[in-house]
């Protein structure tokens, strides 16, 4: 089966740069053992032994030899070409334990990418010589997997042939991160016959793959008996998407234990809900939110409930029922009541805004709650009230101590379109230069008023 299926995922052309370097690799690799044992098959069942004189007459190399002989030798004067420190420089660090020298690996491995593709082949040699190569072994391959397939295209070959299930899951993984075409048929026969150990590592192939035609096939094991199995088969199907099966992935999601599936479906929903969802998707929505969500799942739903626009009335009515729970959480009520308004439900935004306005009242010196009071404006767009209360926190805070709240006033006037206002409340904060390389990553919308205000663009300059 194998050797029907192998050629048909493997891309046939090379491009210009690699070819000789592909044909030198194969040679090296590949070539002299295959000869070899075609050689030691037929020429010994053949040829008759010399007997006698001319048995020590016939002590030249034979052409054979010369050839593999000459092979090696250019083989090793590439080498000397390619990596005259290697070994020194790199072969050692290669064989580190990668869990505790992650940092310092990854950026190994990432200037190693960078280095001639033929680098491959020399790793490829370290792998095949004797003995247990642990931690070199992993890591080399580490390297292969962000690197052009073709350049180890016999190398996936063996893999794929091998009778070792990890062997093939290995050269799969290596060709789903490549997106090579004509995968599928190698996943499903590795899906049905891999043991339970490995099954994690396919799913994980589909999920890199996400190619919906296979959604089915992932769907039993959603019932599979081990949990993580379960999880592995979700993710893969949350990132196919497929709008057909969504109700049963829903329906066998729901019925997973791990805290991780509401997340996982609320991907789903987000992926094929788009900007008009339909009458089903508020319905699973809703049924997310009329649960006890962990808080990641719970800013995510109601953040989607915020772009999910009701298709009808019933749809709405049941949404707000169920987003009215929330308002009563301290740490969303602004979330939900925003969700809530934006579909045209102010009831929300008027019962934070009174509690808000309530706590103030009462605490008319304490900057806590004209800070939540601007947080909340901000969020519903009201930016001329949350700049005013800003500035009361500001007023009432005896000193610069809390940093945020020149952030905060610096994102109101951004959001009002103010380059000058952002500019002096930066300024006022005096913010560390982390602060502010932050403020400019987390606001990208900074970047057009860098451009056209000289005054602030100086500004980040001498930061």
């Amino acid at each position: 089966m194998w050797s029907m299926l192998i050629p048909s995922i493997l891309p046939t052309k090379l491009h210009p740069k690699q070819r000789f370097r592909f044909r030198f690799v194969t040679a090296c690799l590949i070539l002299p053992g295959f000869a070899w044992n075609l050689l030691a098959s037929t020429g010994s069942a053949q040829a008759p032994k010399p007997q006698g004189n001319e048995a020590k007459q016939n002590t030249s190399p034979s052409p054979w030899q010369q050839f593999q002989t000459e092979l090696e030798k250019k083989a090793e004067a590439e080498k000397a070409r390619l990596f005259p420190t290697y070994k020194t420089k790199y072969l050692a660090d290669l064989k580190l334990p990668y869990l505790q020298n992650q940092e310092f690996l990854d950026g190994l491995l990432n200037k190693l990418r960078g280095e001639d593709p033929d680098l491959i082949a020399f790793l490829l040699e370290q792998l095949r010589k004797p003995g247990n190569k642990g931690w070199l072994d992993r890591n080399t391959f580490r390297l292969i997997e962000q690197k052009d397939p073709l350049l180890i295209r016999n190398l996936i070959l063996w893999g794929l042939s091998s009778k070792n299930p990890r062997d093939r899951i290995r050269s799969l993984e290596i060709l789903a991160k490549s997106h090579t075409k004509g995968l599928l048929p190698l996943l499903k026969v590795n899906l049905q016959e891999a043991p339970p150990n490995l099954l994690g590592r396919i799913l994980r192939i589909y999920e890199i793959l996400g190619t919906p035609e296979v959604a089915p096939i992932l769907i039993p094991y959603l019932n599979h008996g081990d949990p993580k199995v379960r999880i592995g088969a979700l993710r893969a199907l949350t990132s196919i998407a497929s709008p057909e099966i969504f109700q049963t992935v829903f329906e066998k999601g729901l019925g997973l234990p791990d805290g991780s599936k509401e997340e996982l479906l609320l991907q789903y929903l987000a992926k094929i809900g788009g900007k008009t969802p339909k009458a089903e998707h508020l319905r699973a929505l809703t049924h997310l939110l009329e649960l006890e969500l962990p808080r990641a799942a719970l800013d995510q739903a109601l953040e989607l409930a915020a772009h999910f626009p009701p298709p009808d009335r019933k749809s709405k009515a049941r949404l707000d029922q169920a987003l009215e729970r929330w308002l009563s959480h301290p740490g969303v009520k602004v979330q939900a009541a925003r969700a809530m308004a934006s579909h045209g439900t102010k009831t929300g935004v008027k019962k934070v805004l009174s509690e808000l306005g309530r706590f103030i009242r009462k605490n008319r010196r304490v900057p806590y709650g004209y800070i939540q009071r601007a947080r909340a404006y901000l969020a519903f767009g009201r930016y001329a009230e949350a700049l005013k209360d800003a500035k009361e926190a500001l007023r009432f805070s005896k000193n610069k101590a809390d940093l945020g709240l020149f952030l905060l006033a610096a994102e109101i006037e951004l959001r009002r379109g103010k380059p000058l206002g952002v500019l002096r409340y930066l300024k006022e904060g005096e913010l560390p230069k982390e602060m502010l390389q932050q403020f400019r990553r987390d606001h990208p919308e900074i970047e057009a008023f860098l451009k056209t205000n000289s005054r602030l663009r100086r500004f980040f300059r001498s930061k």
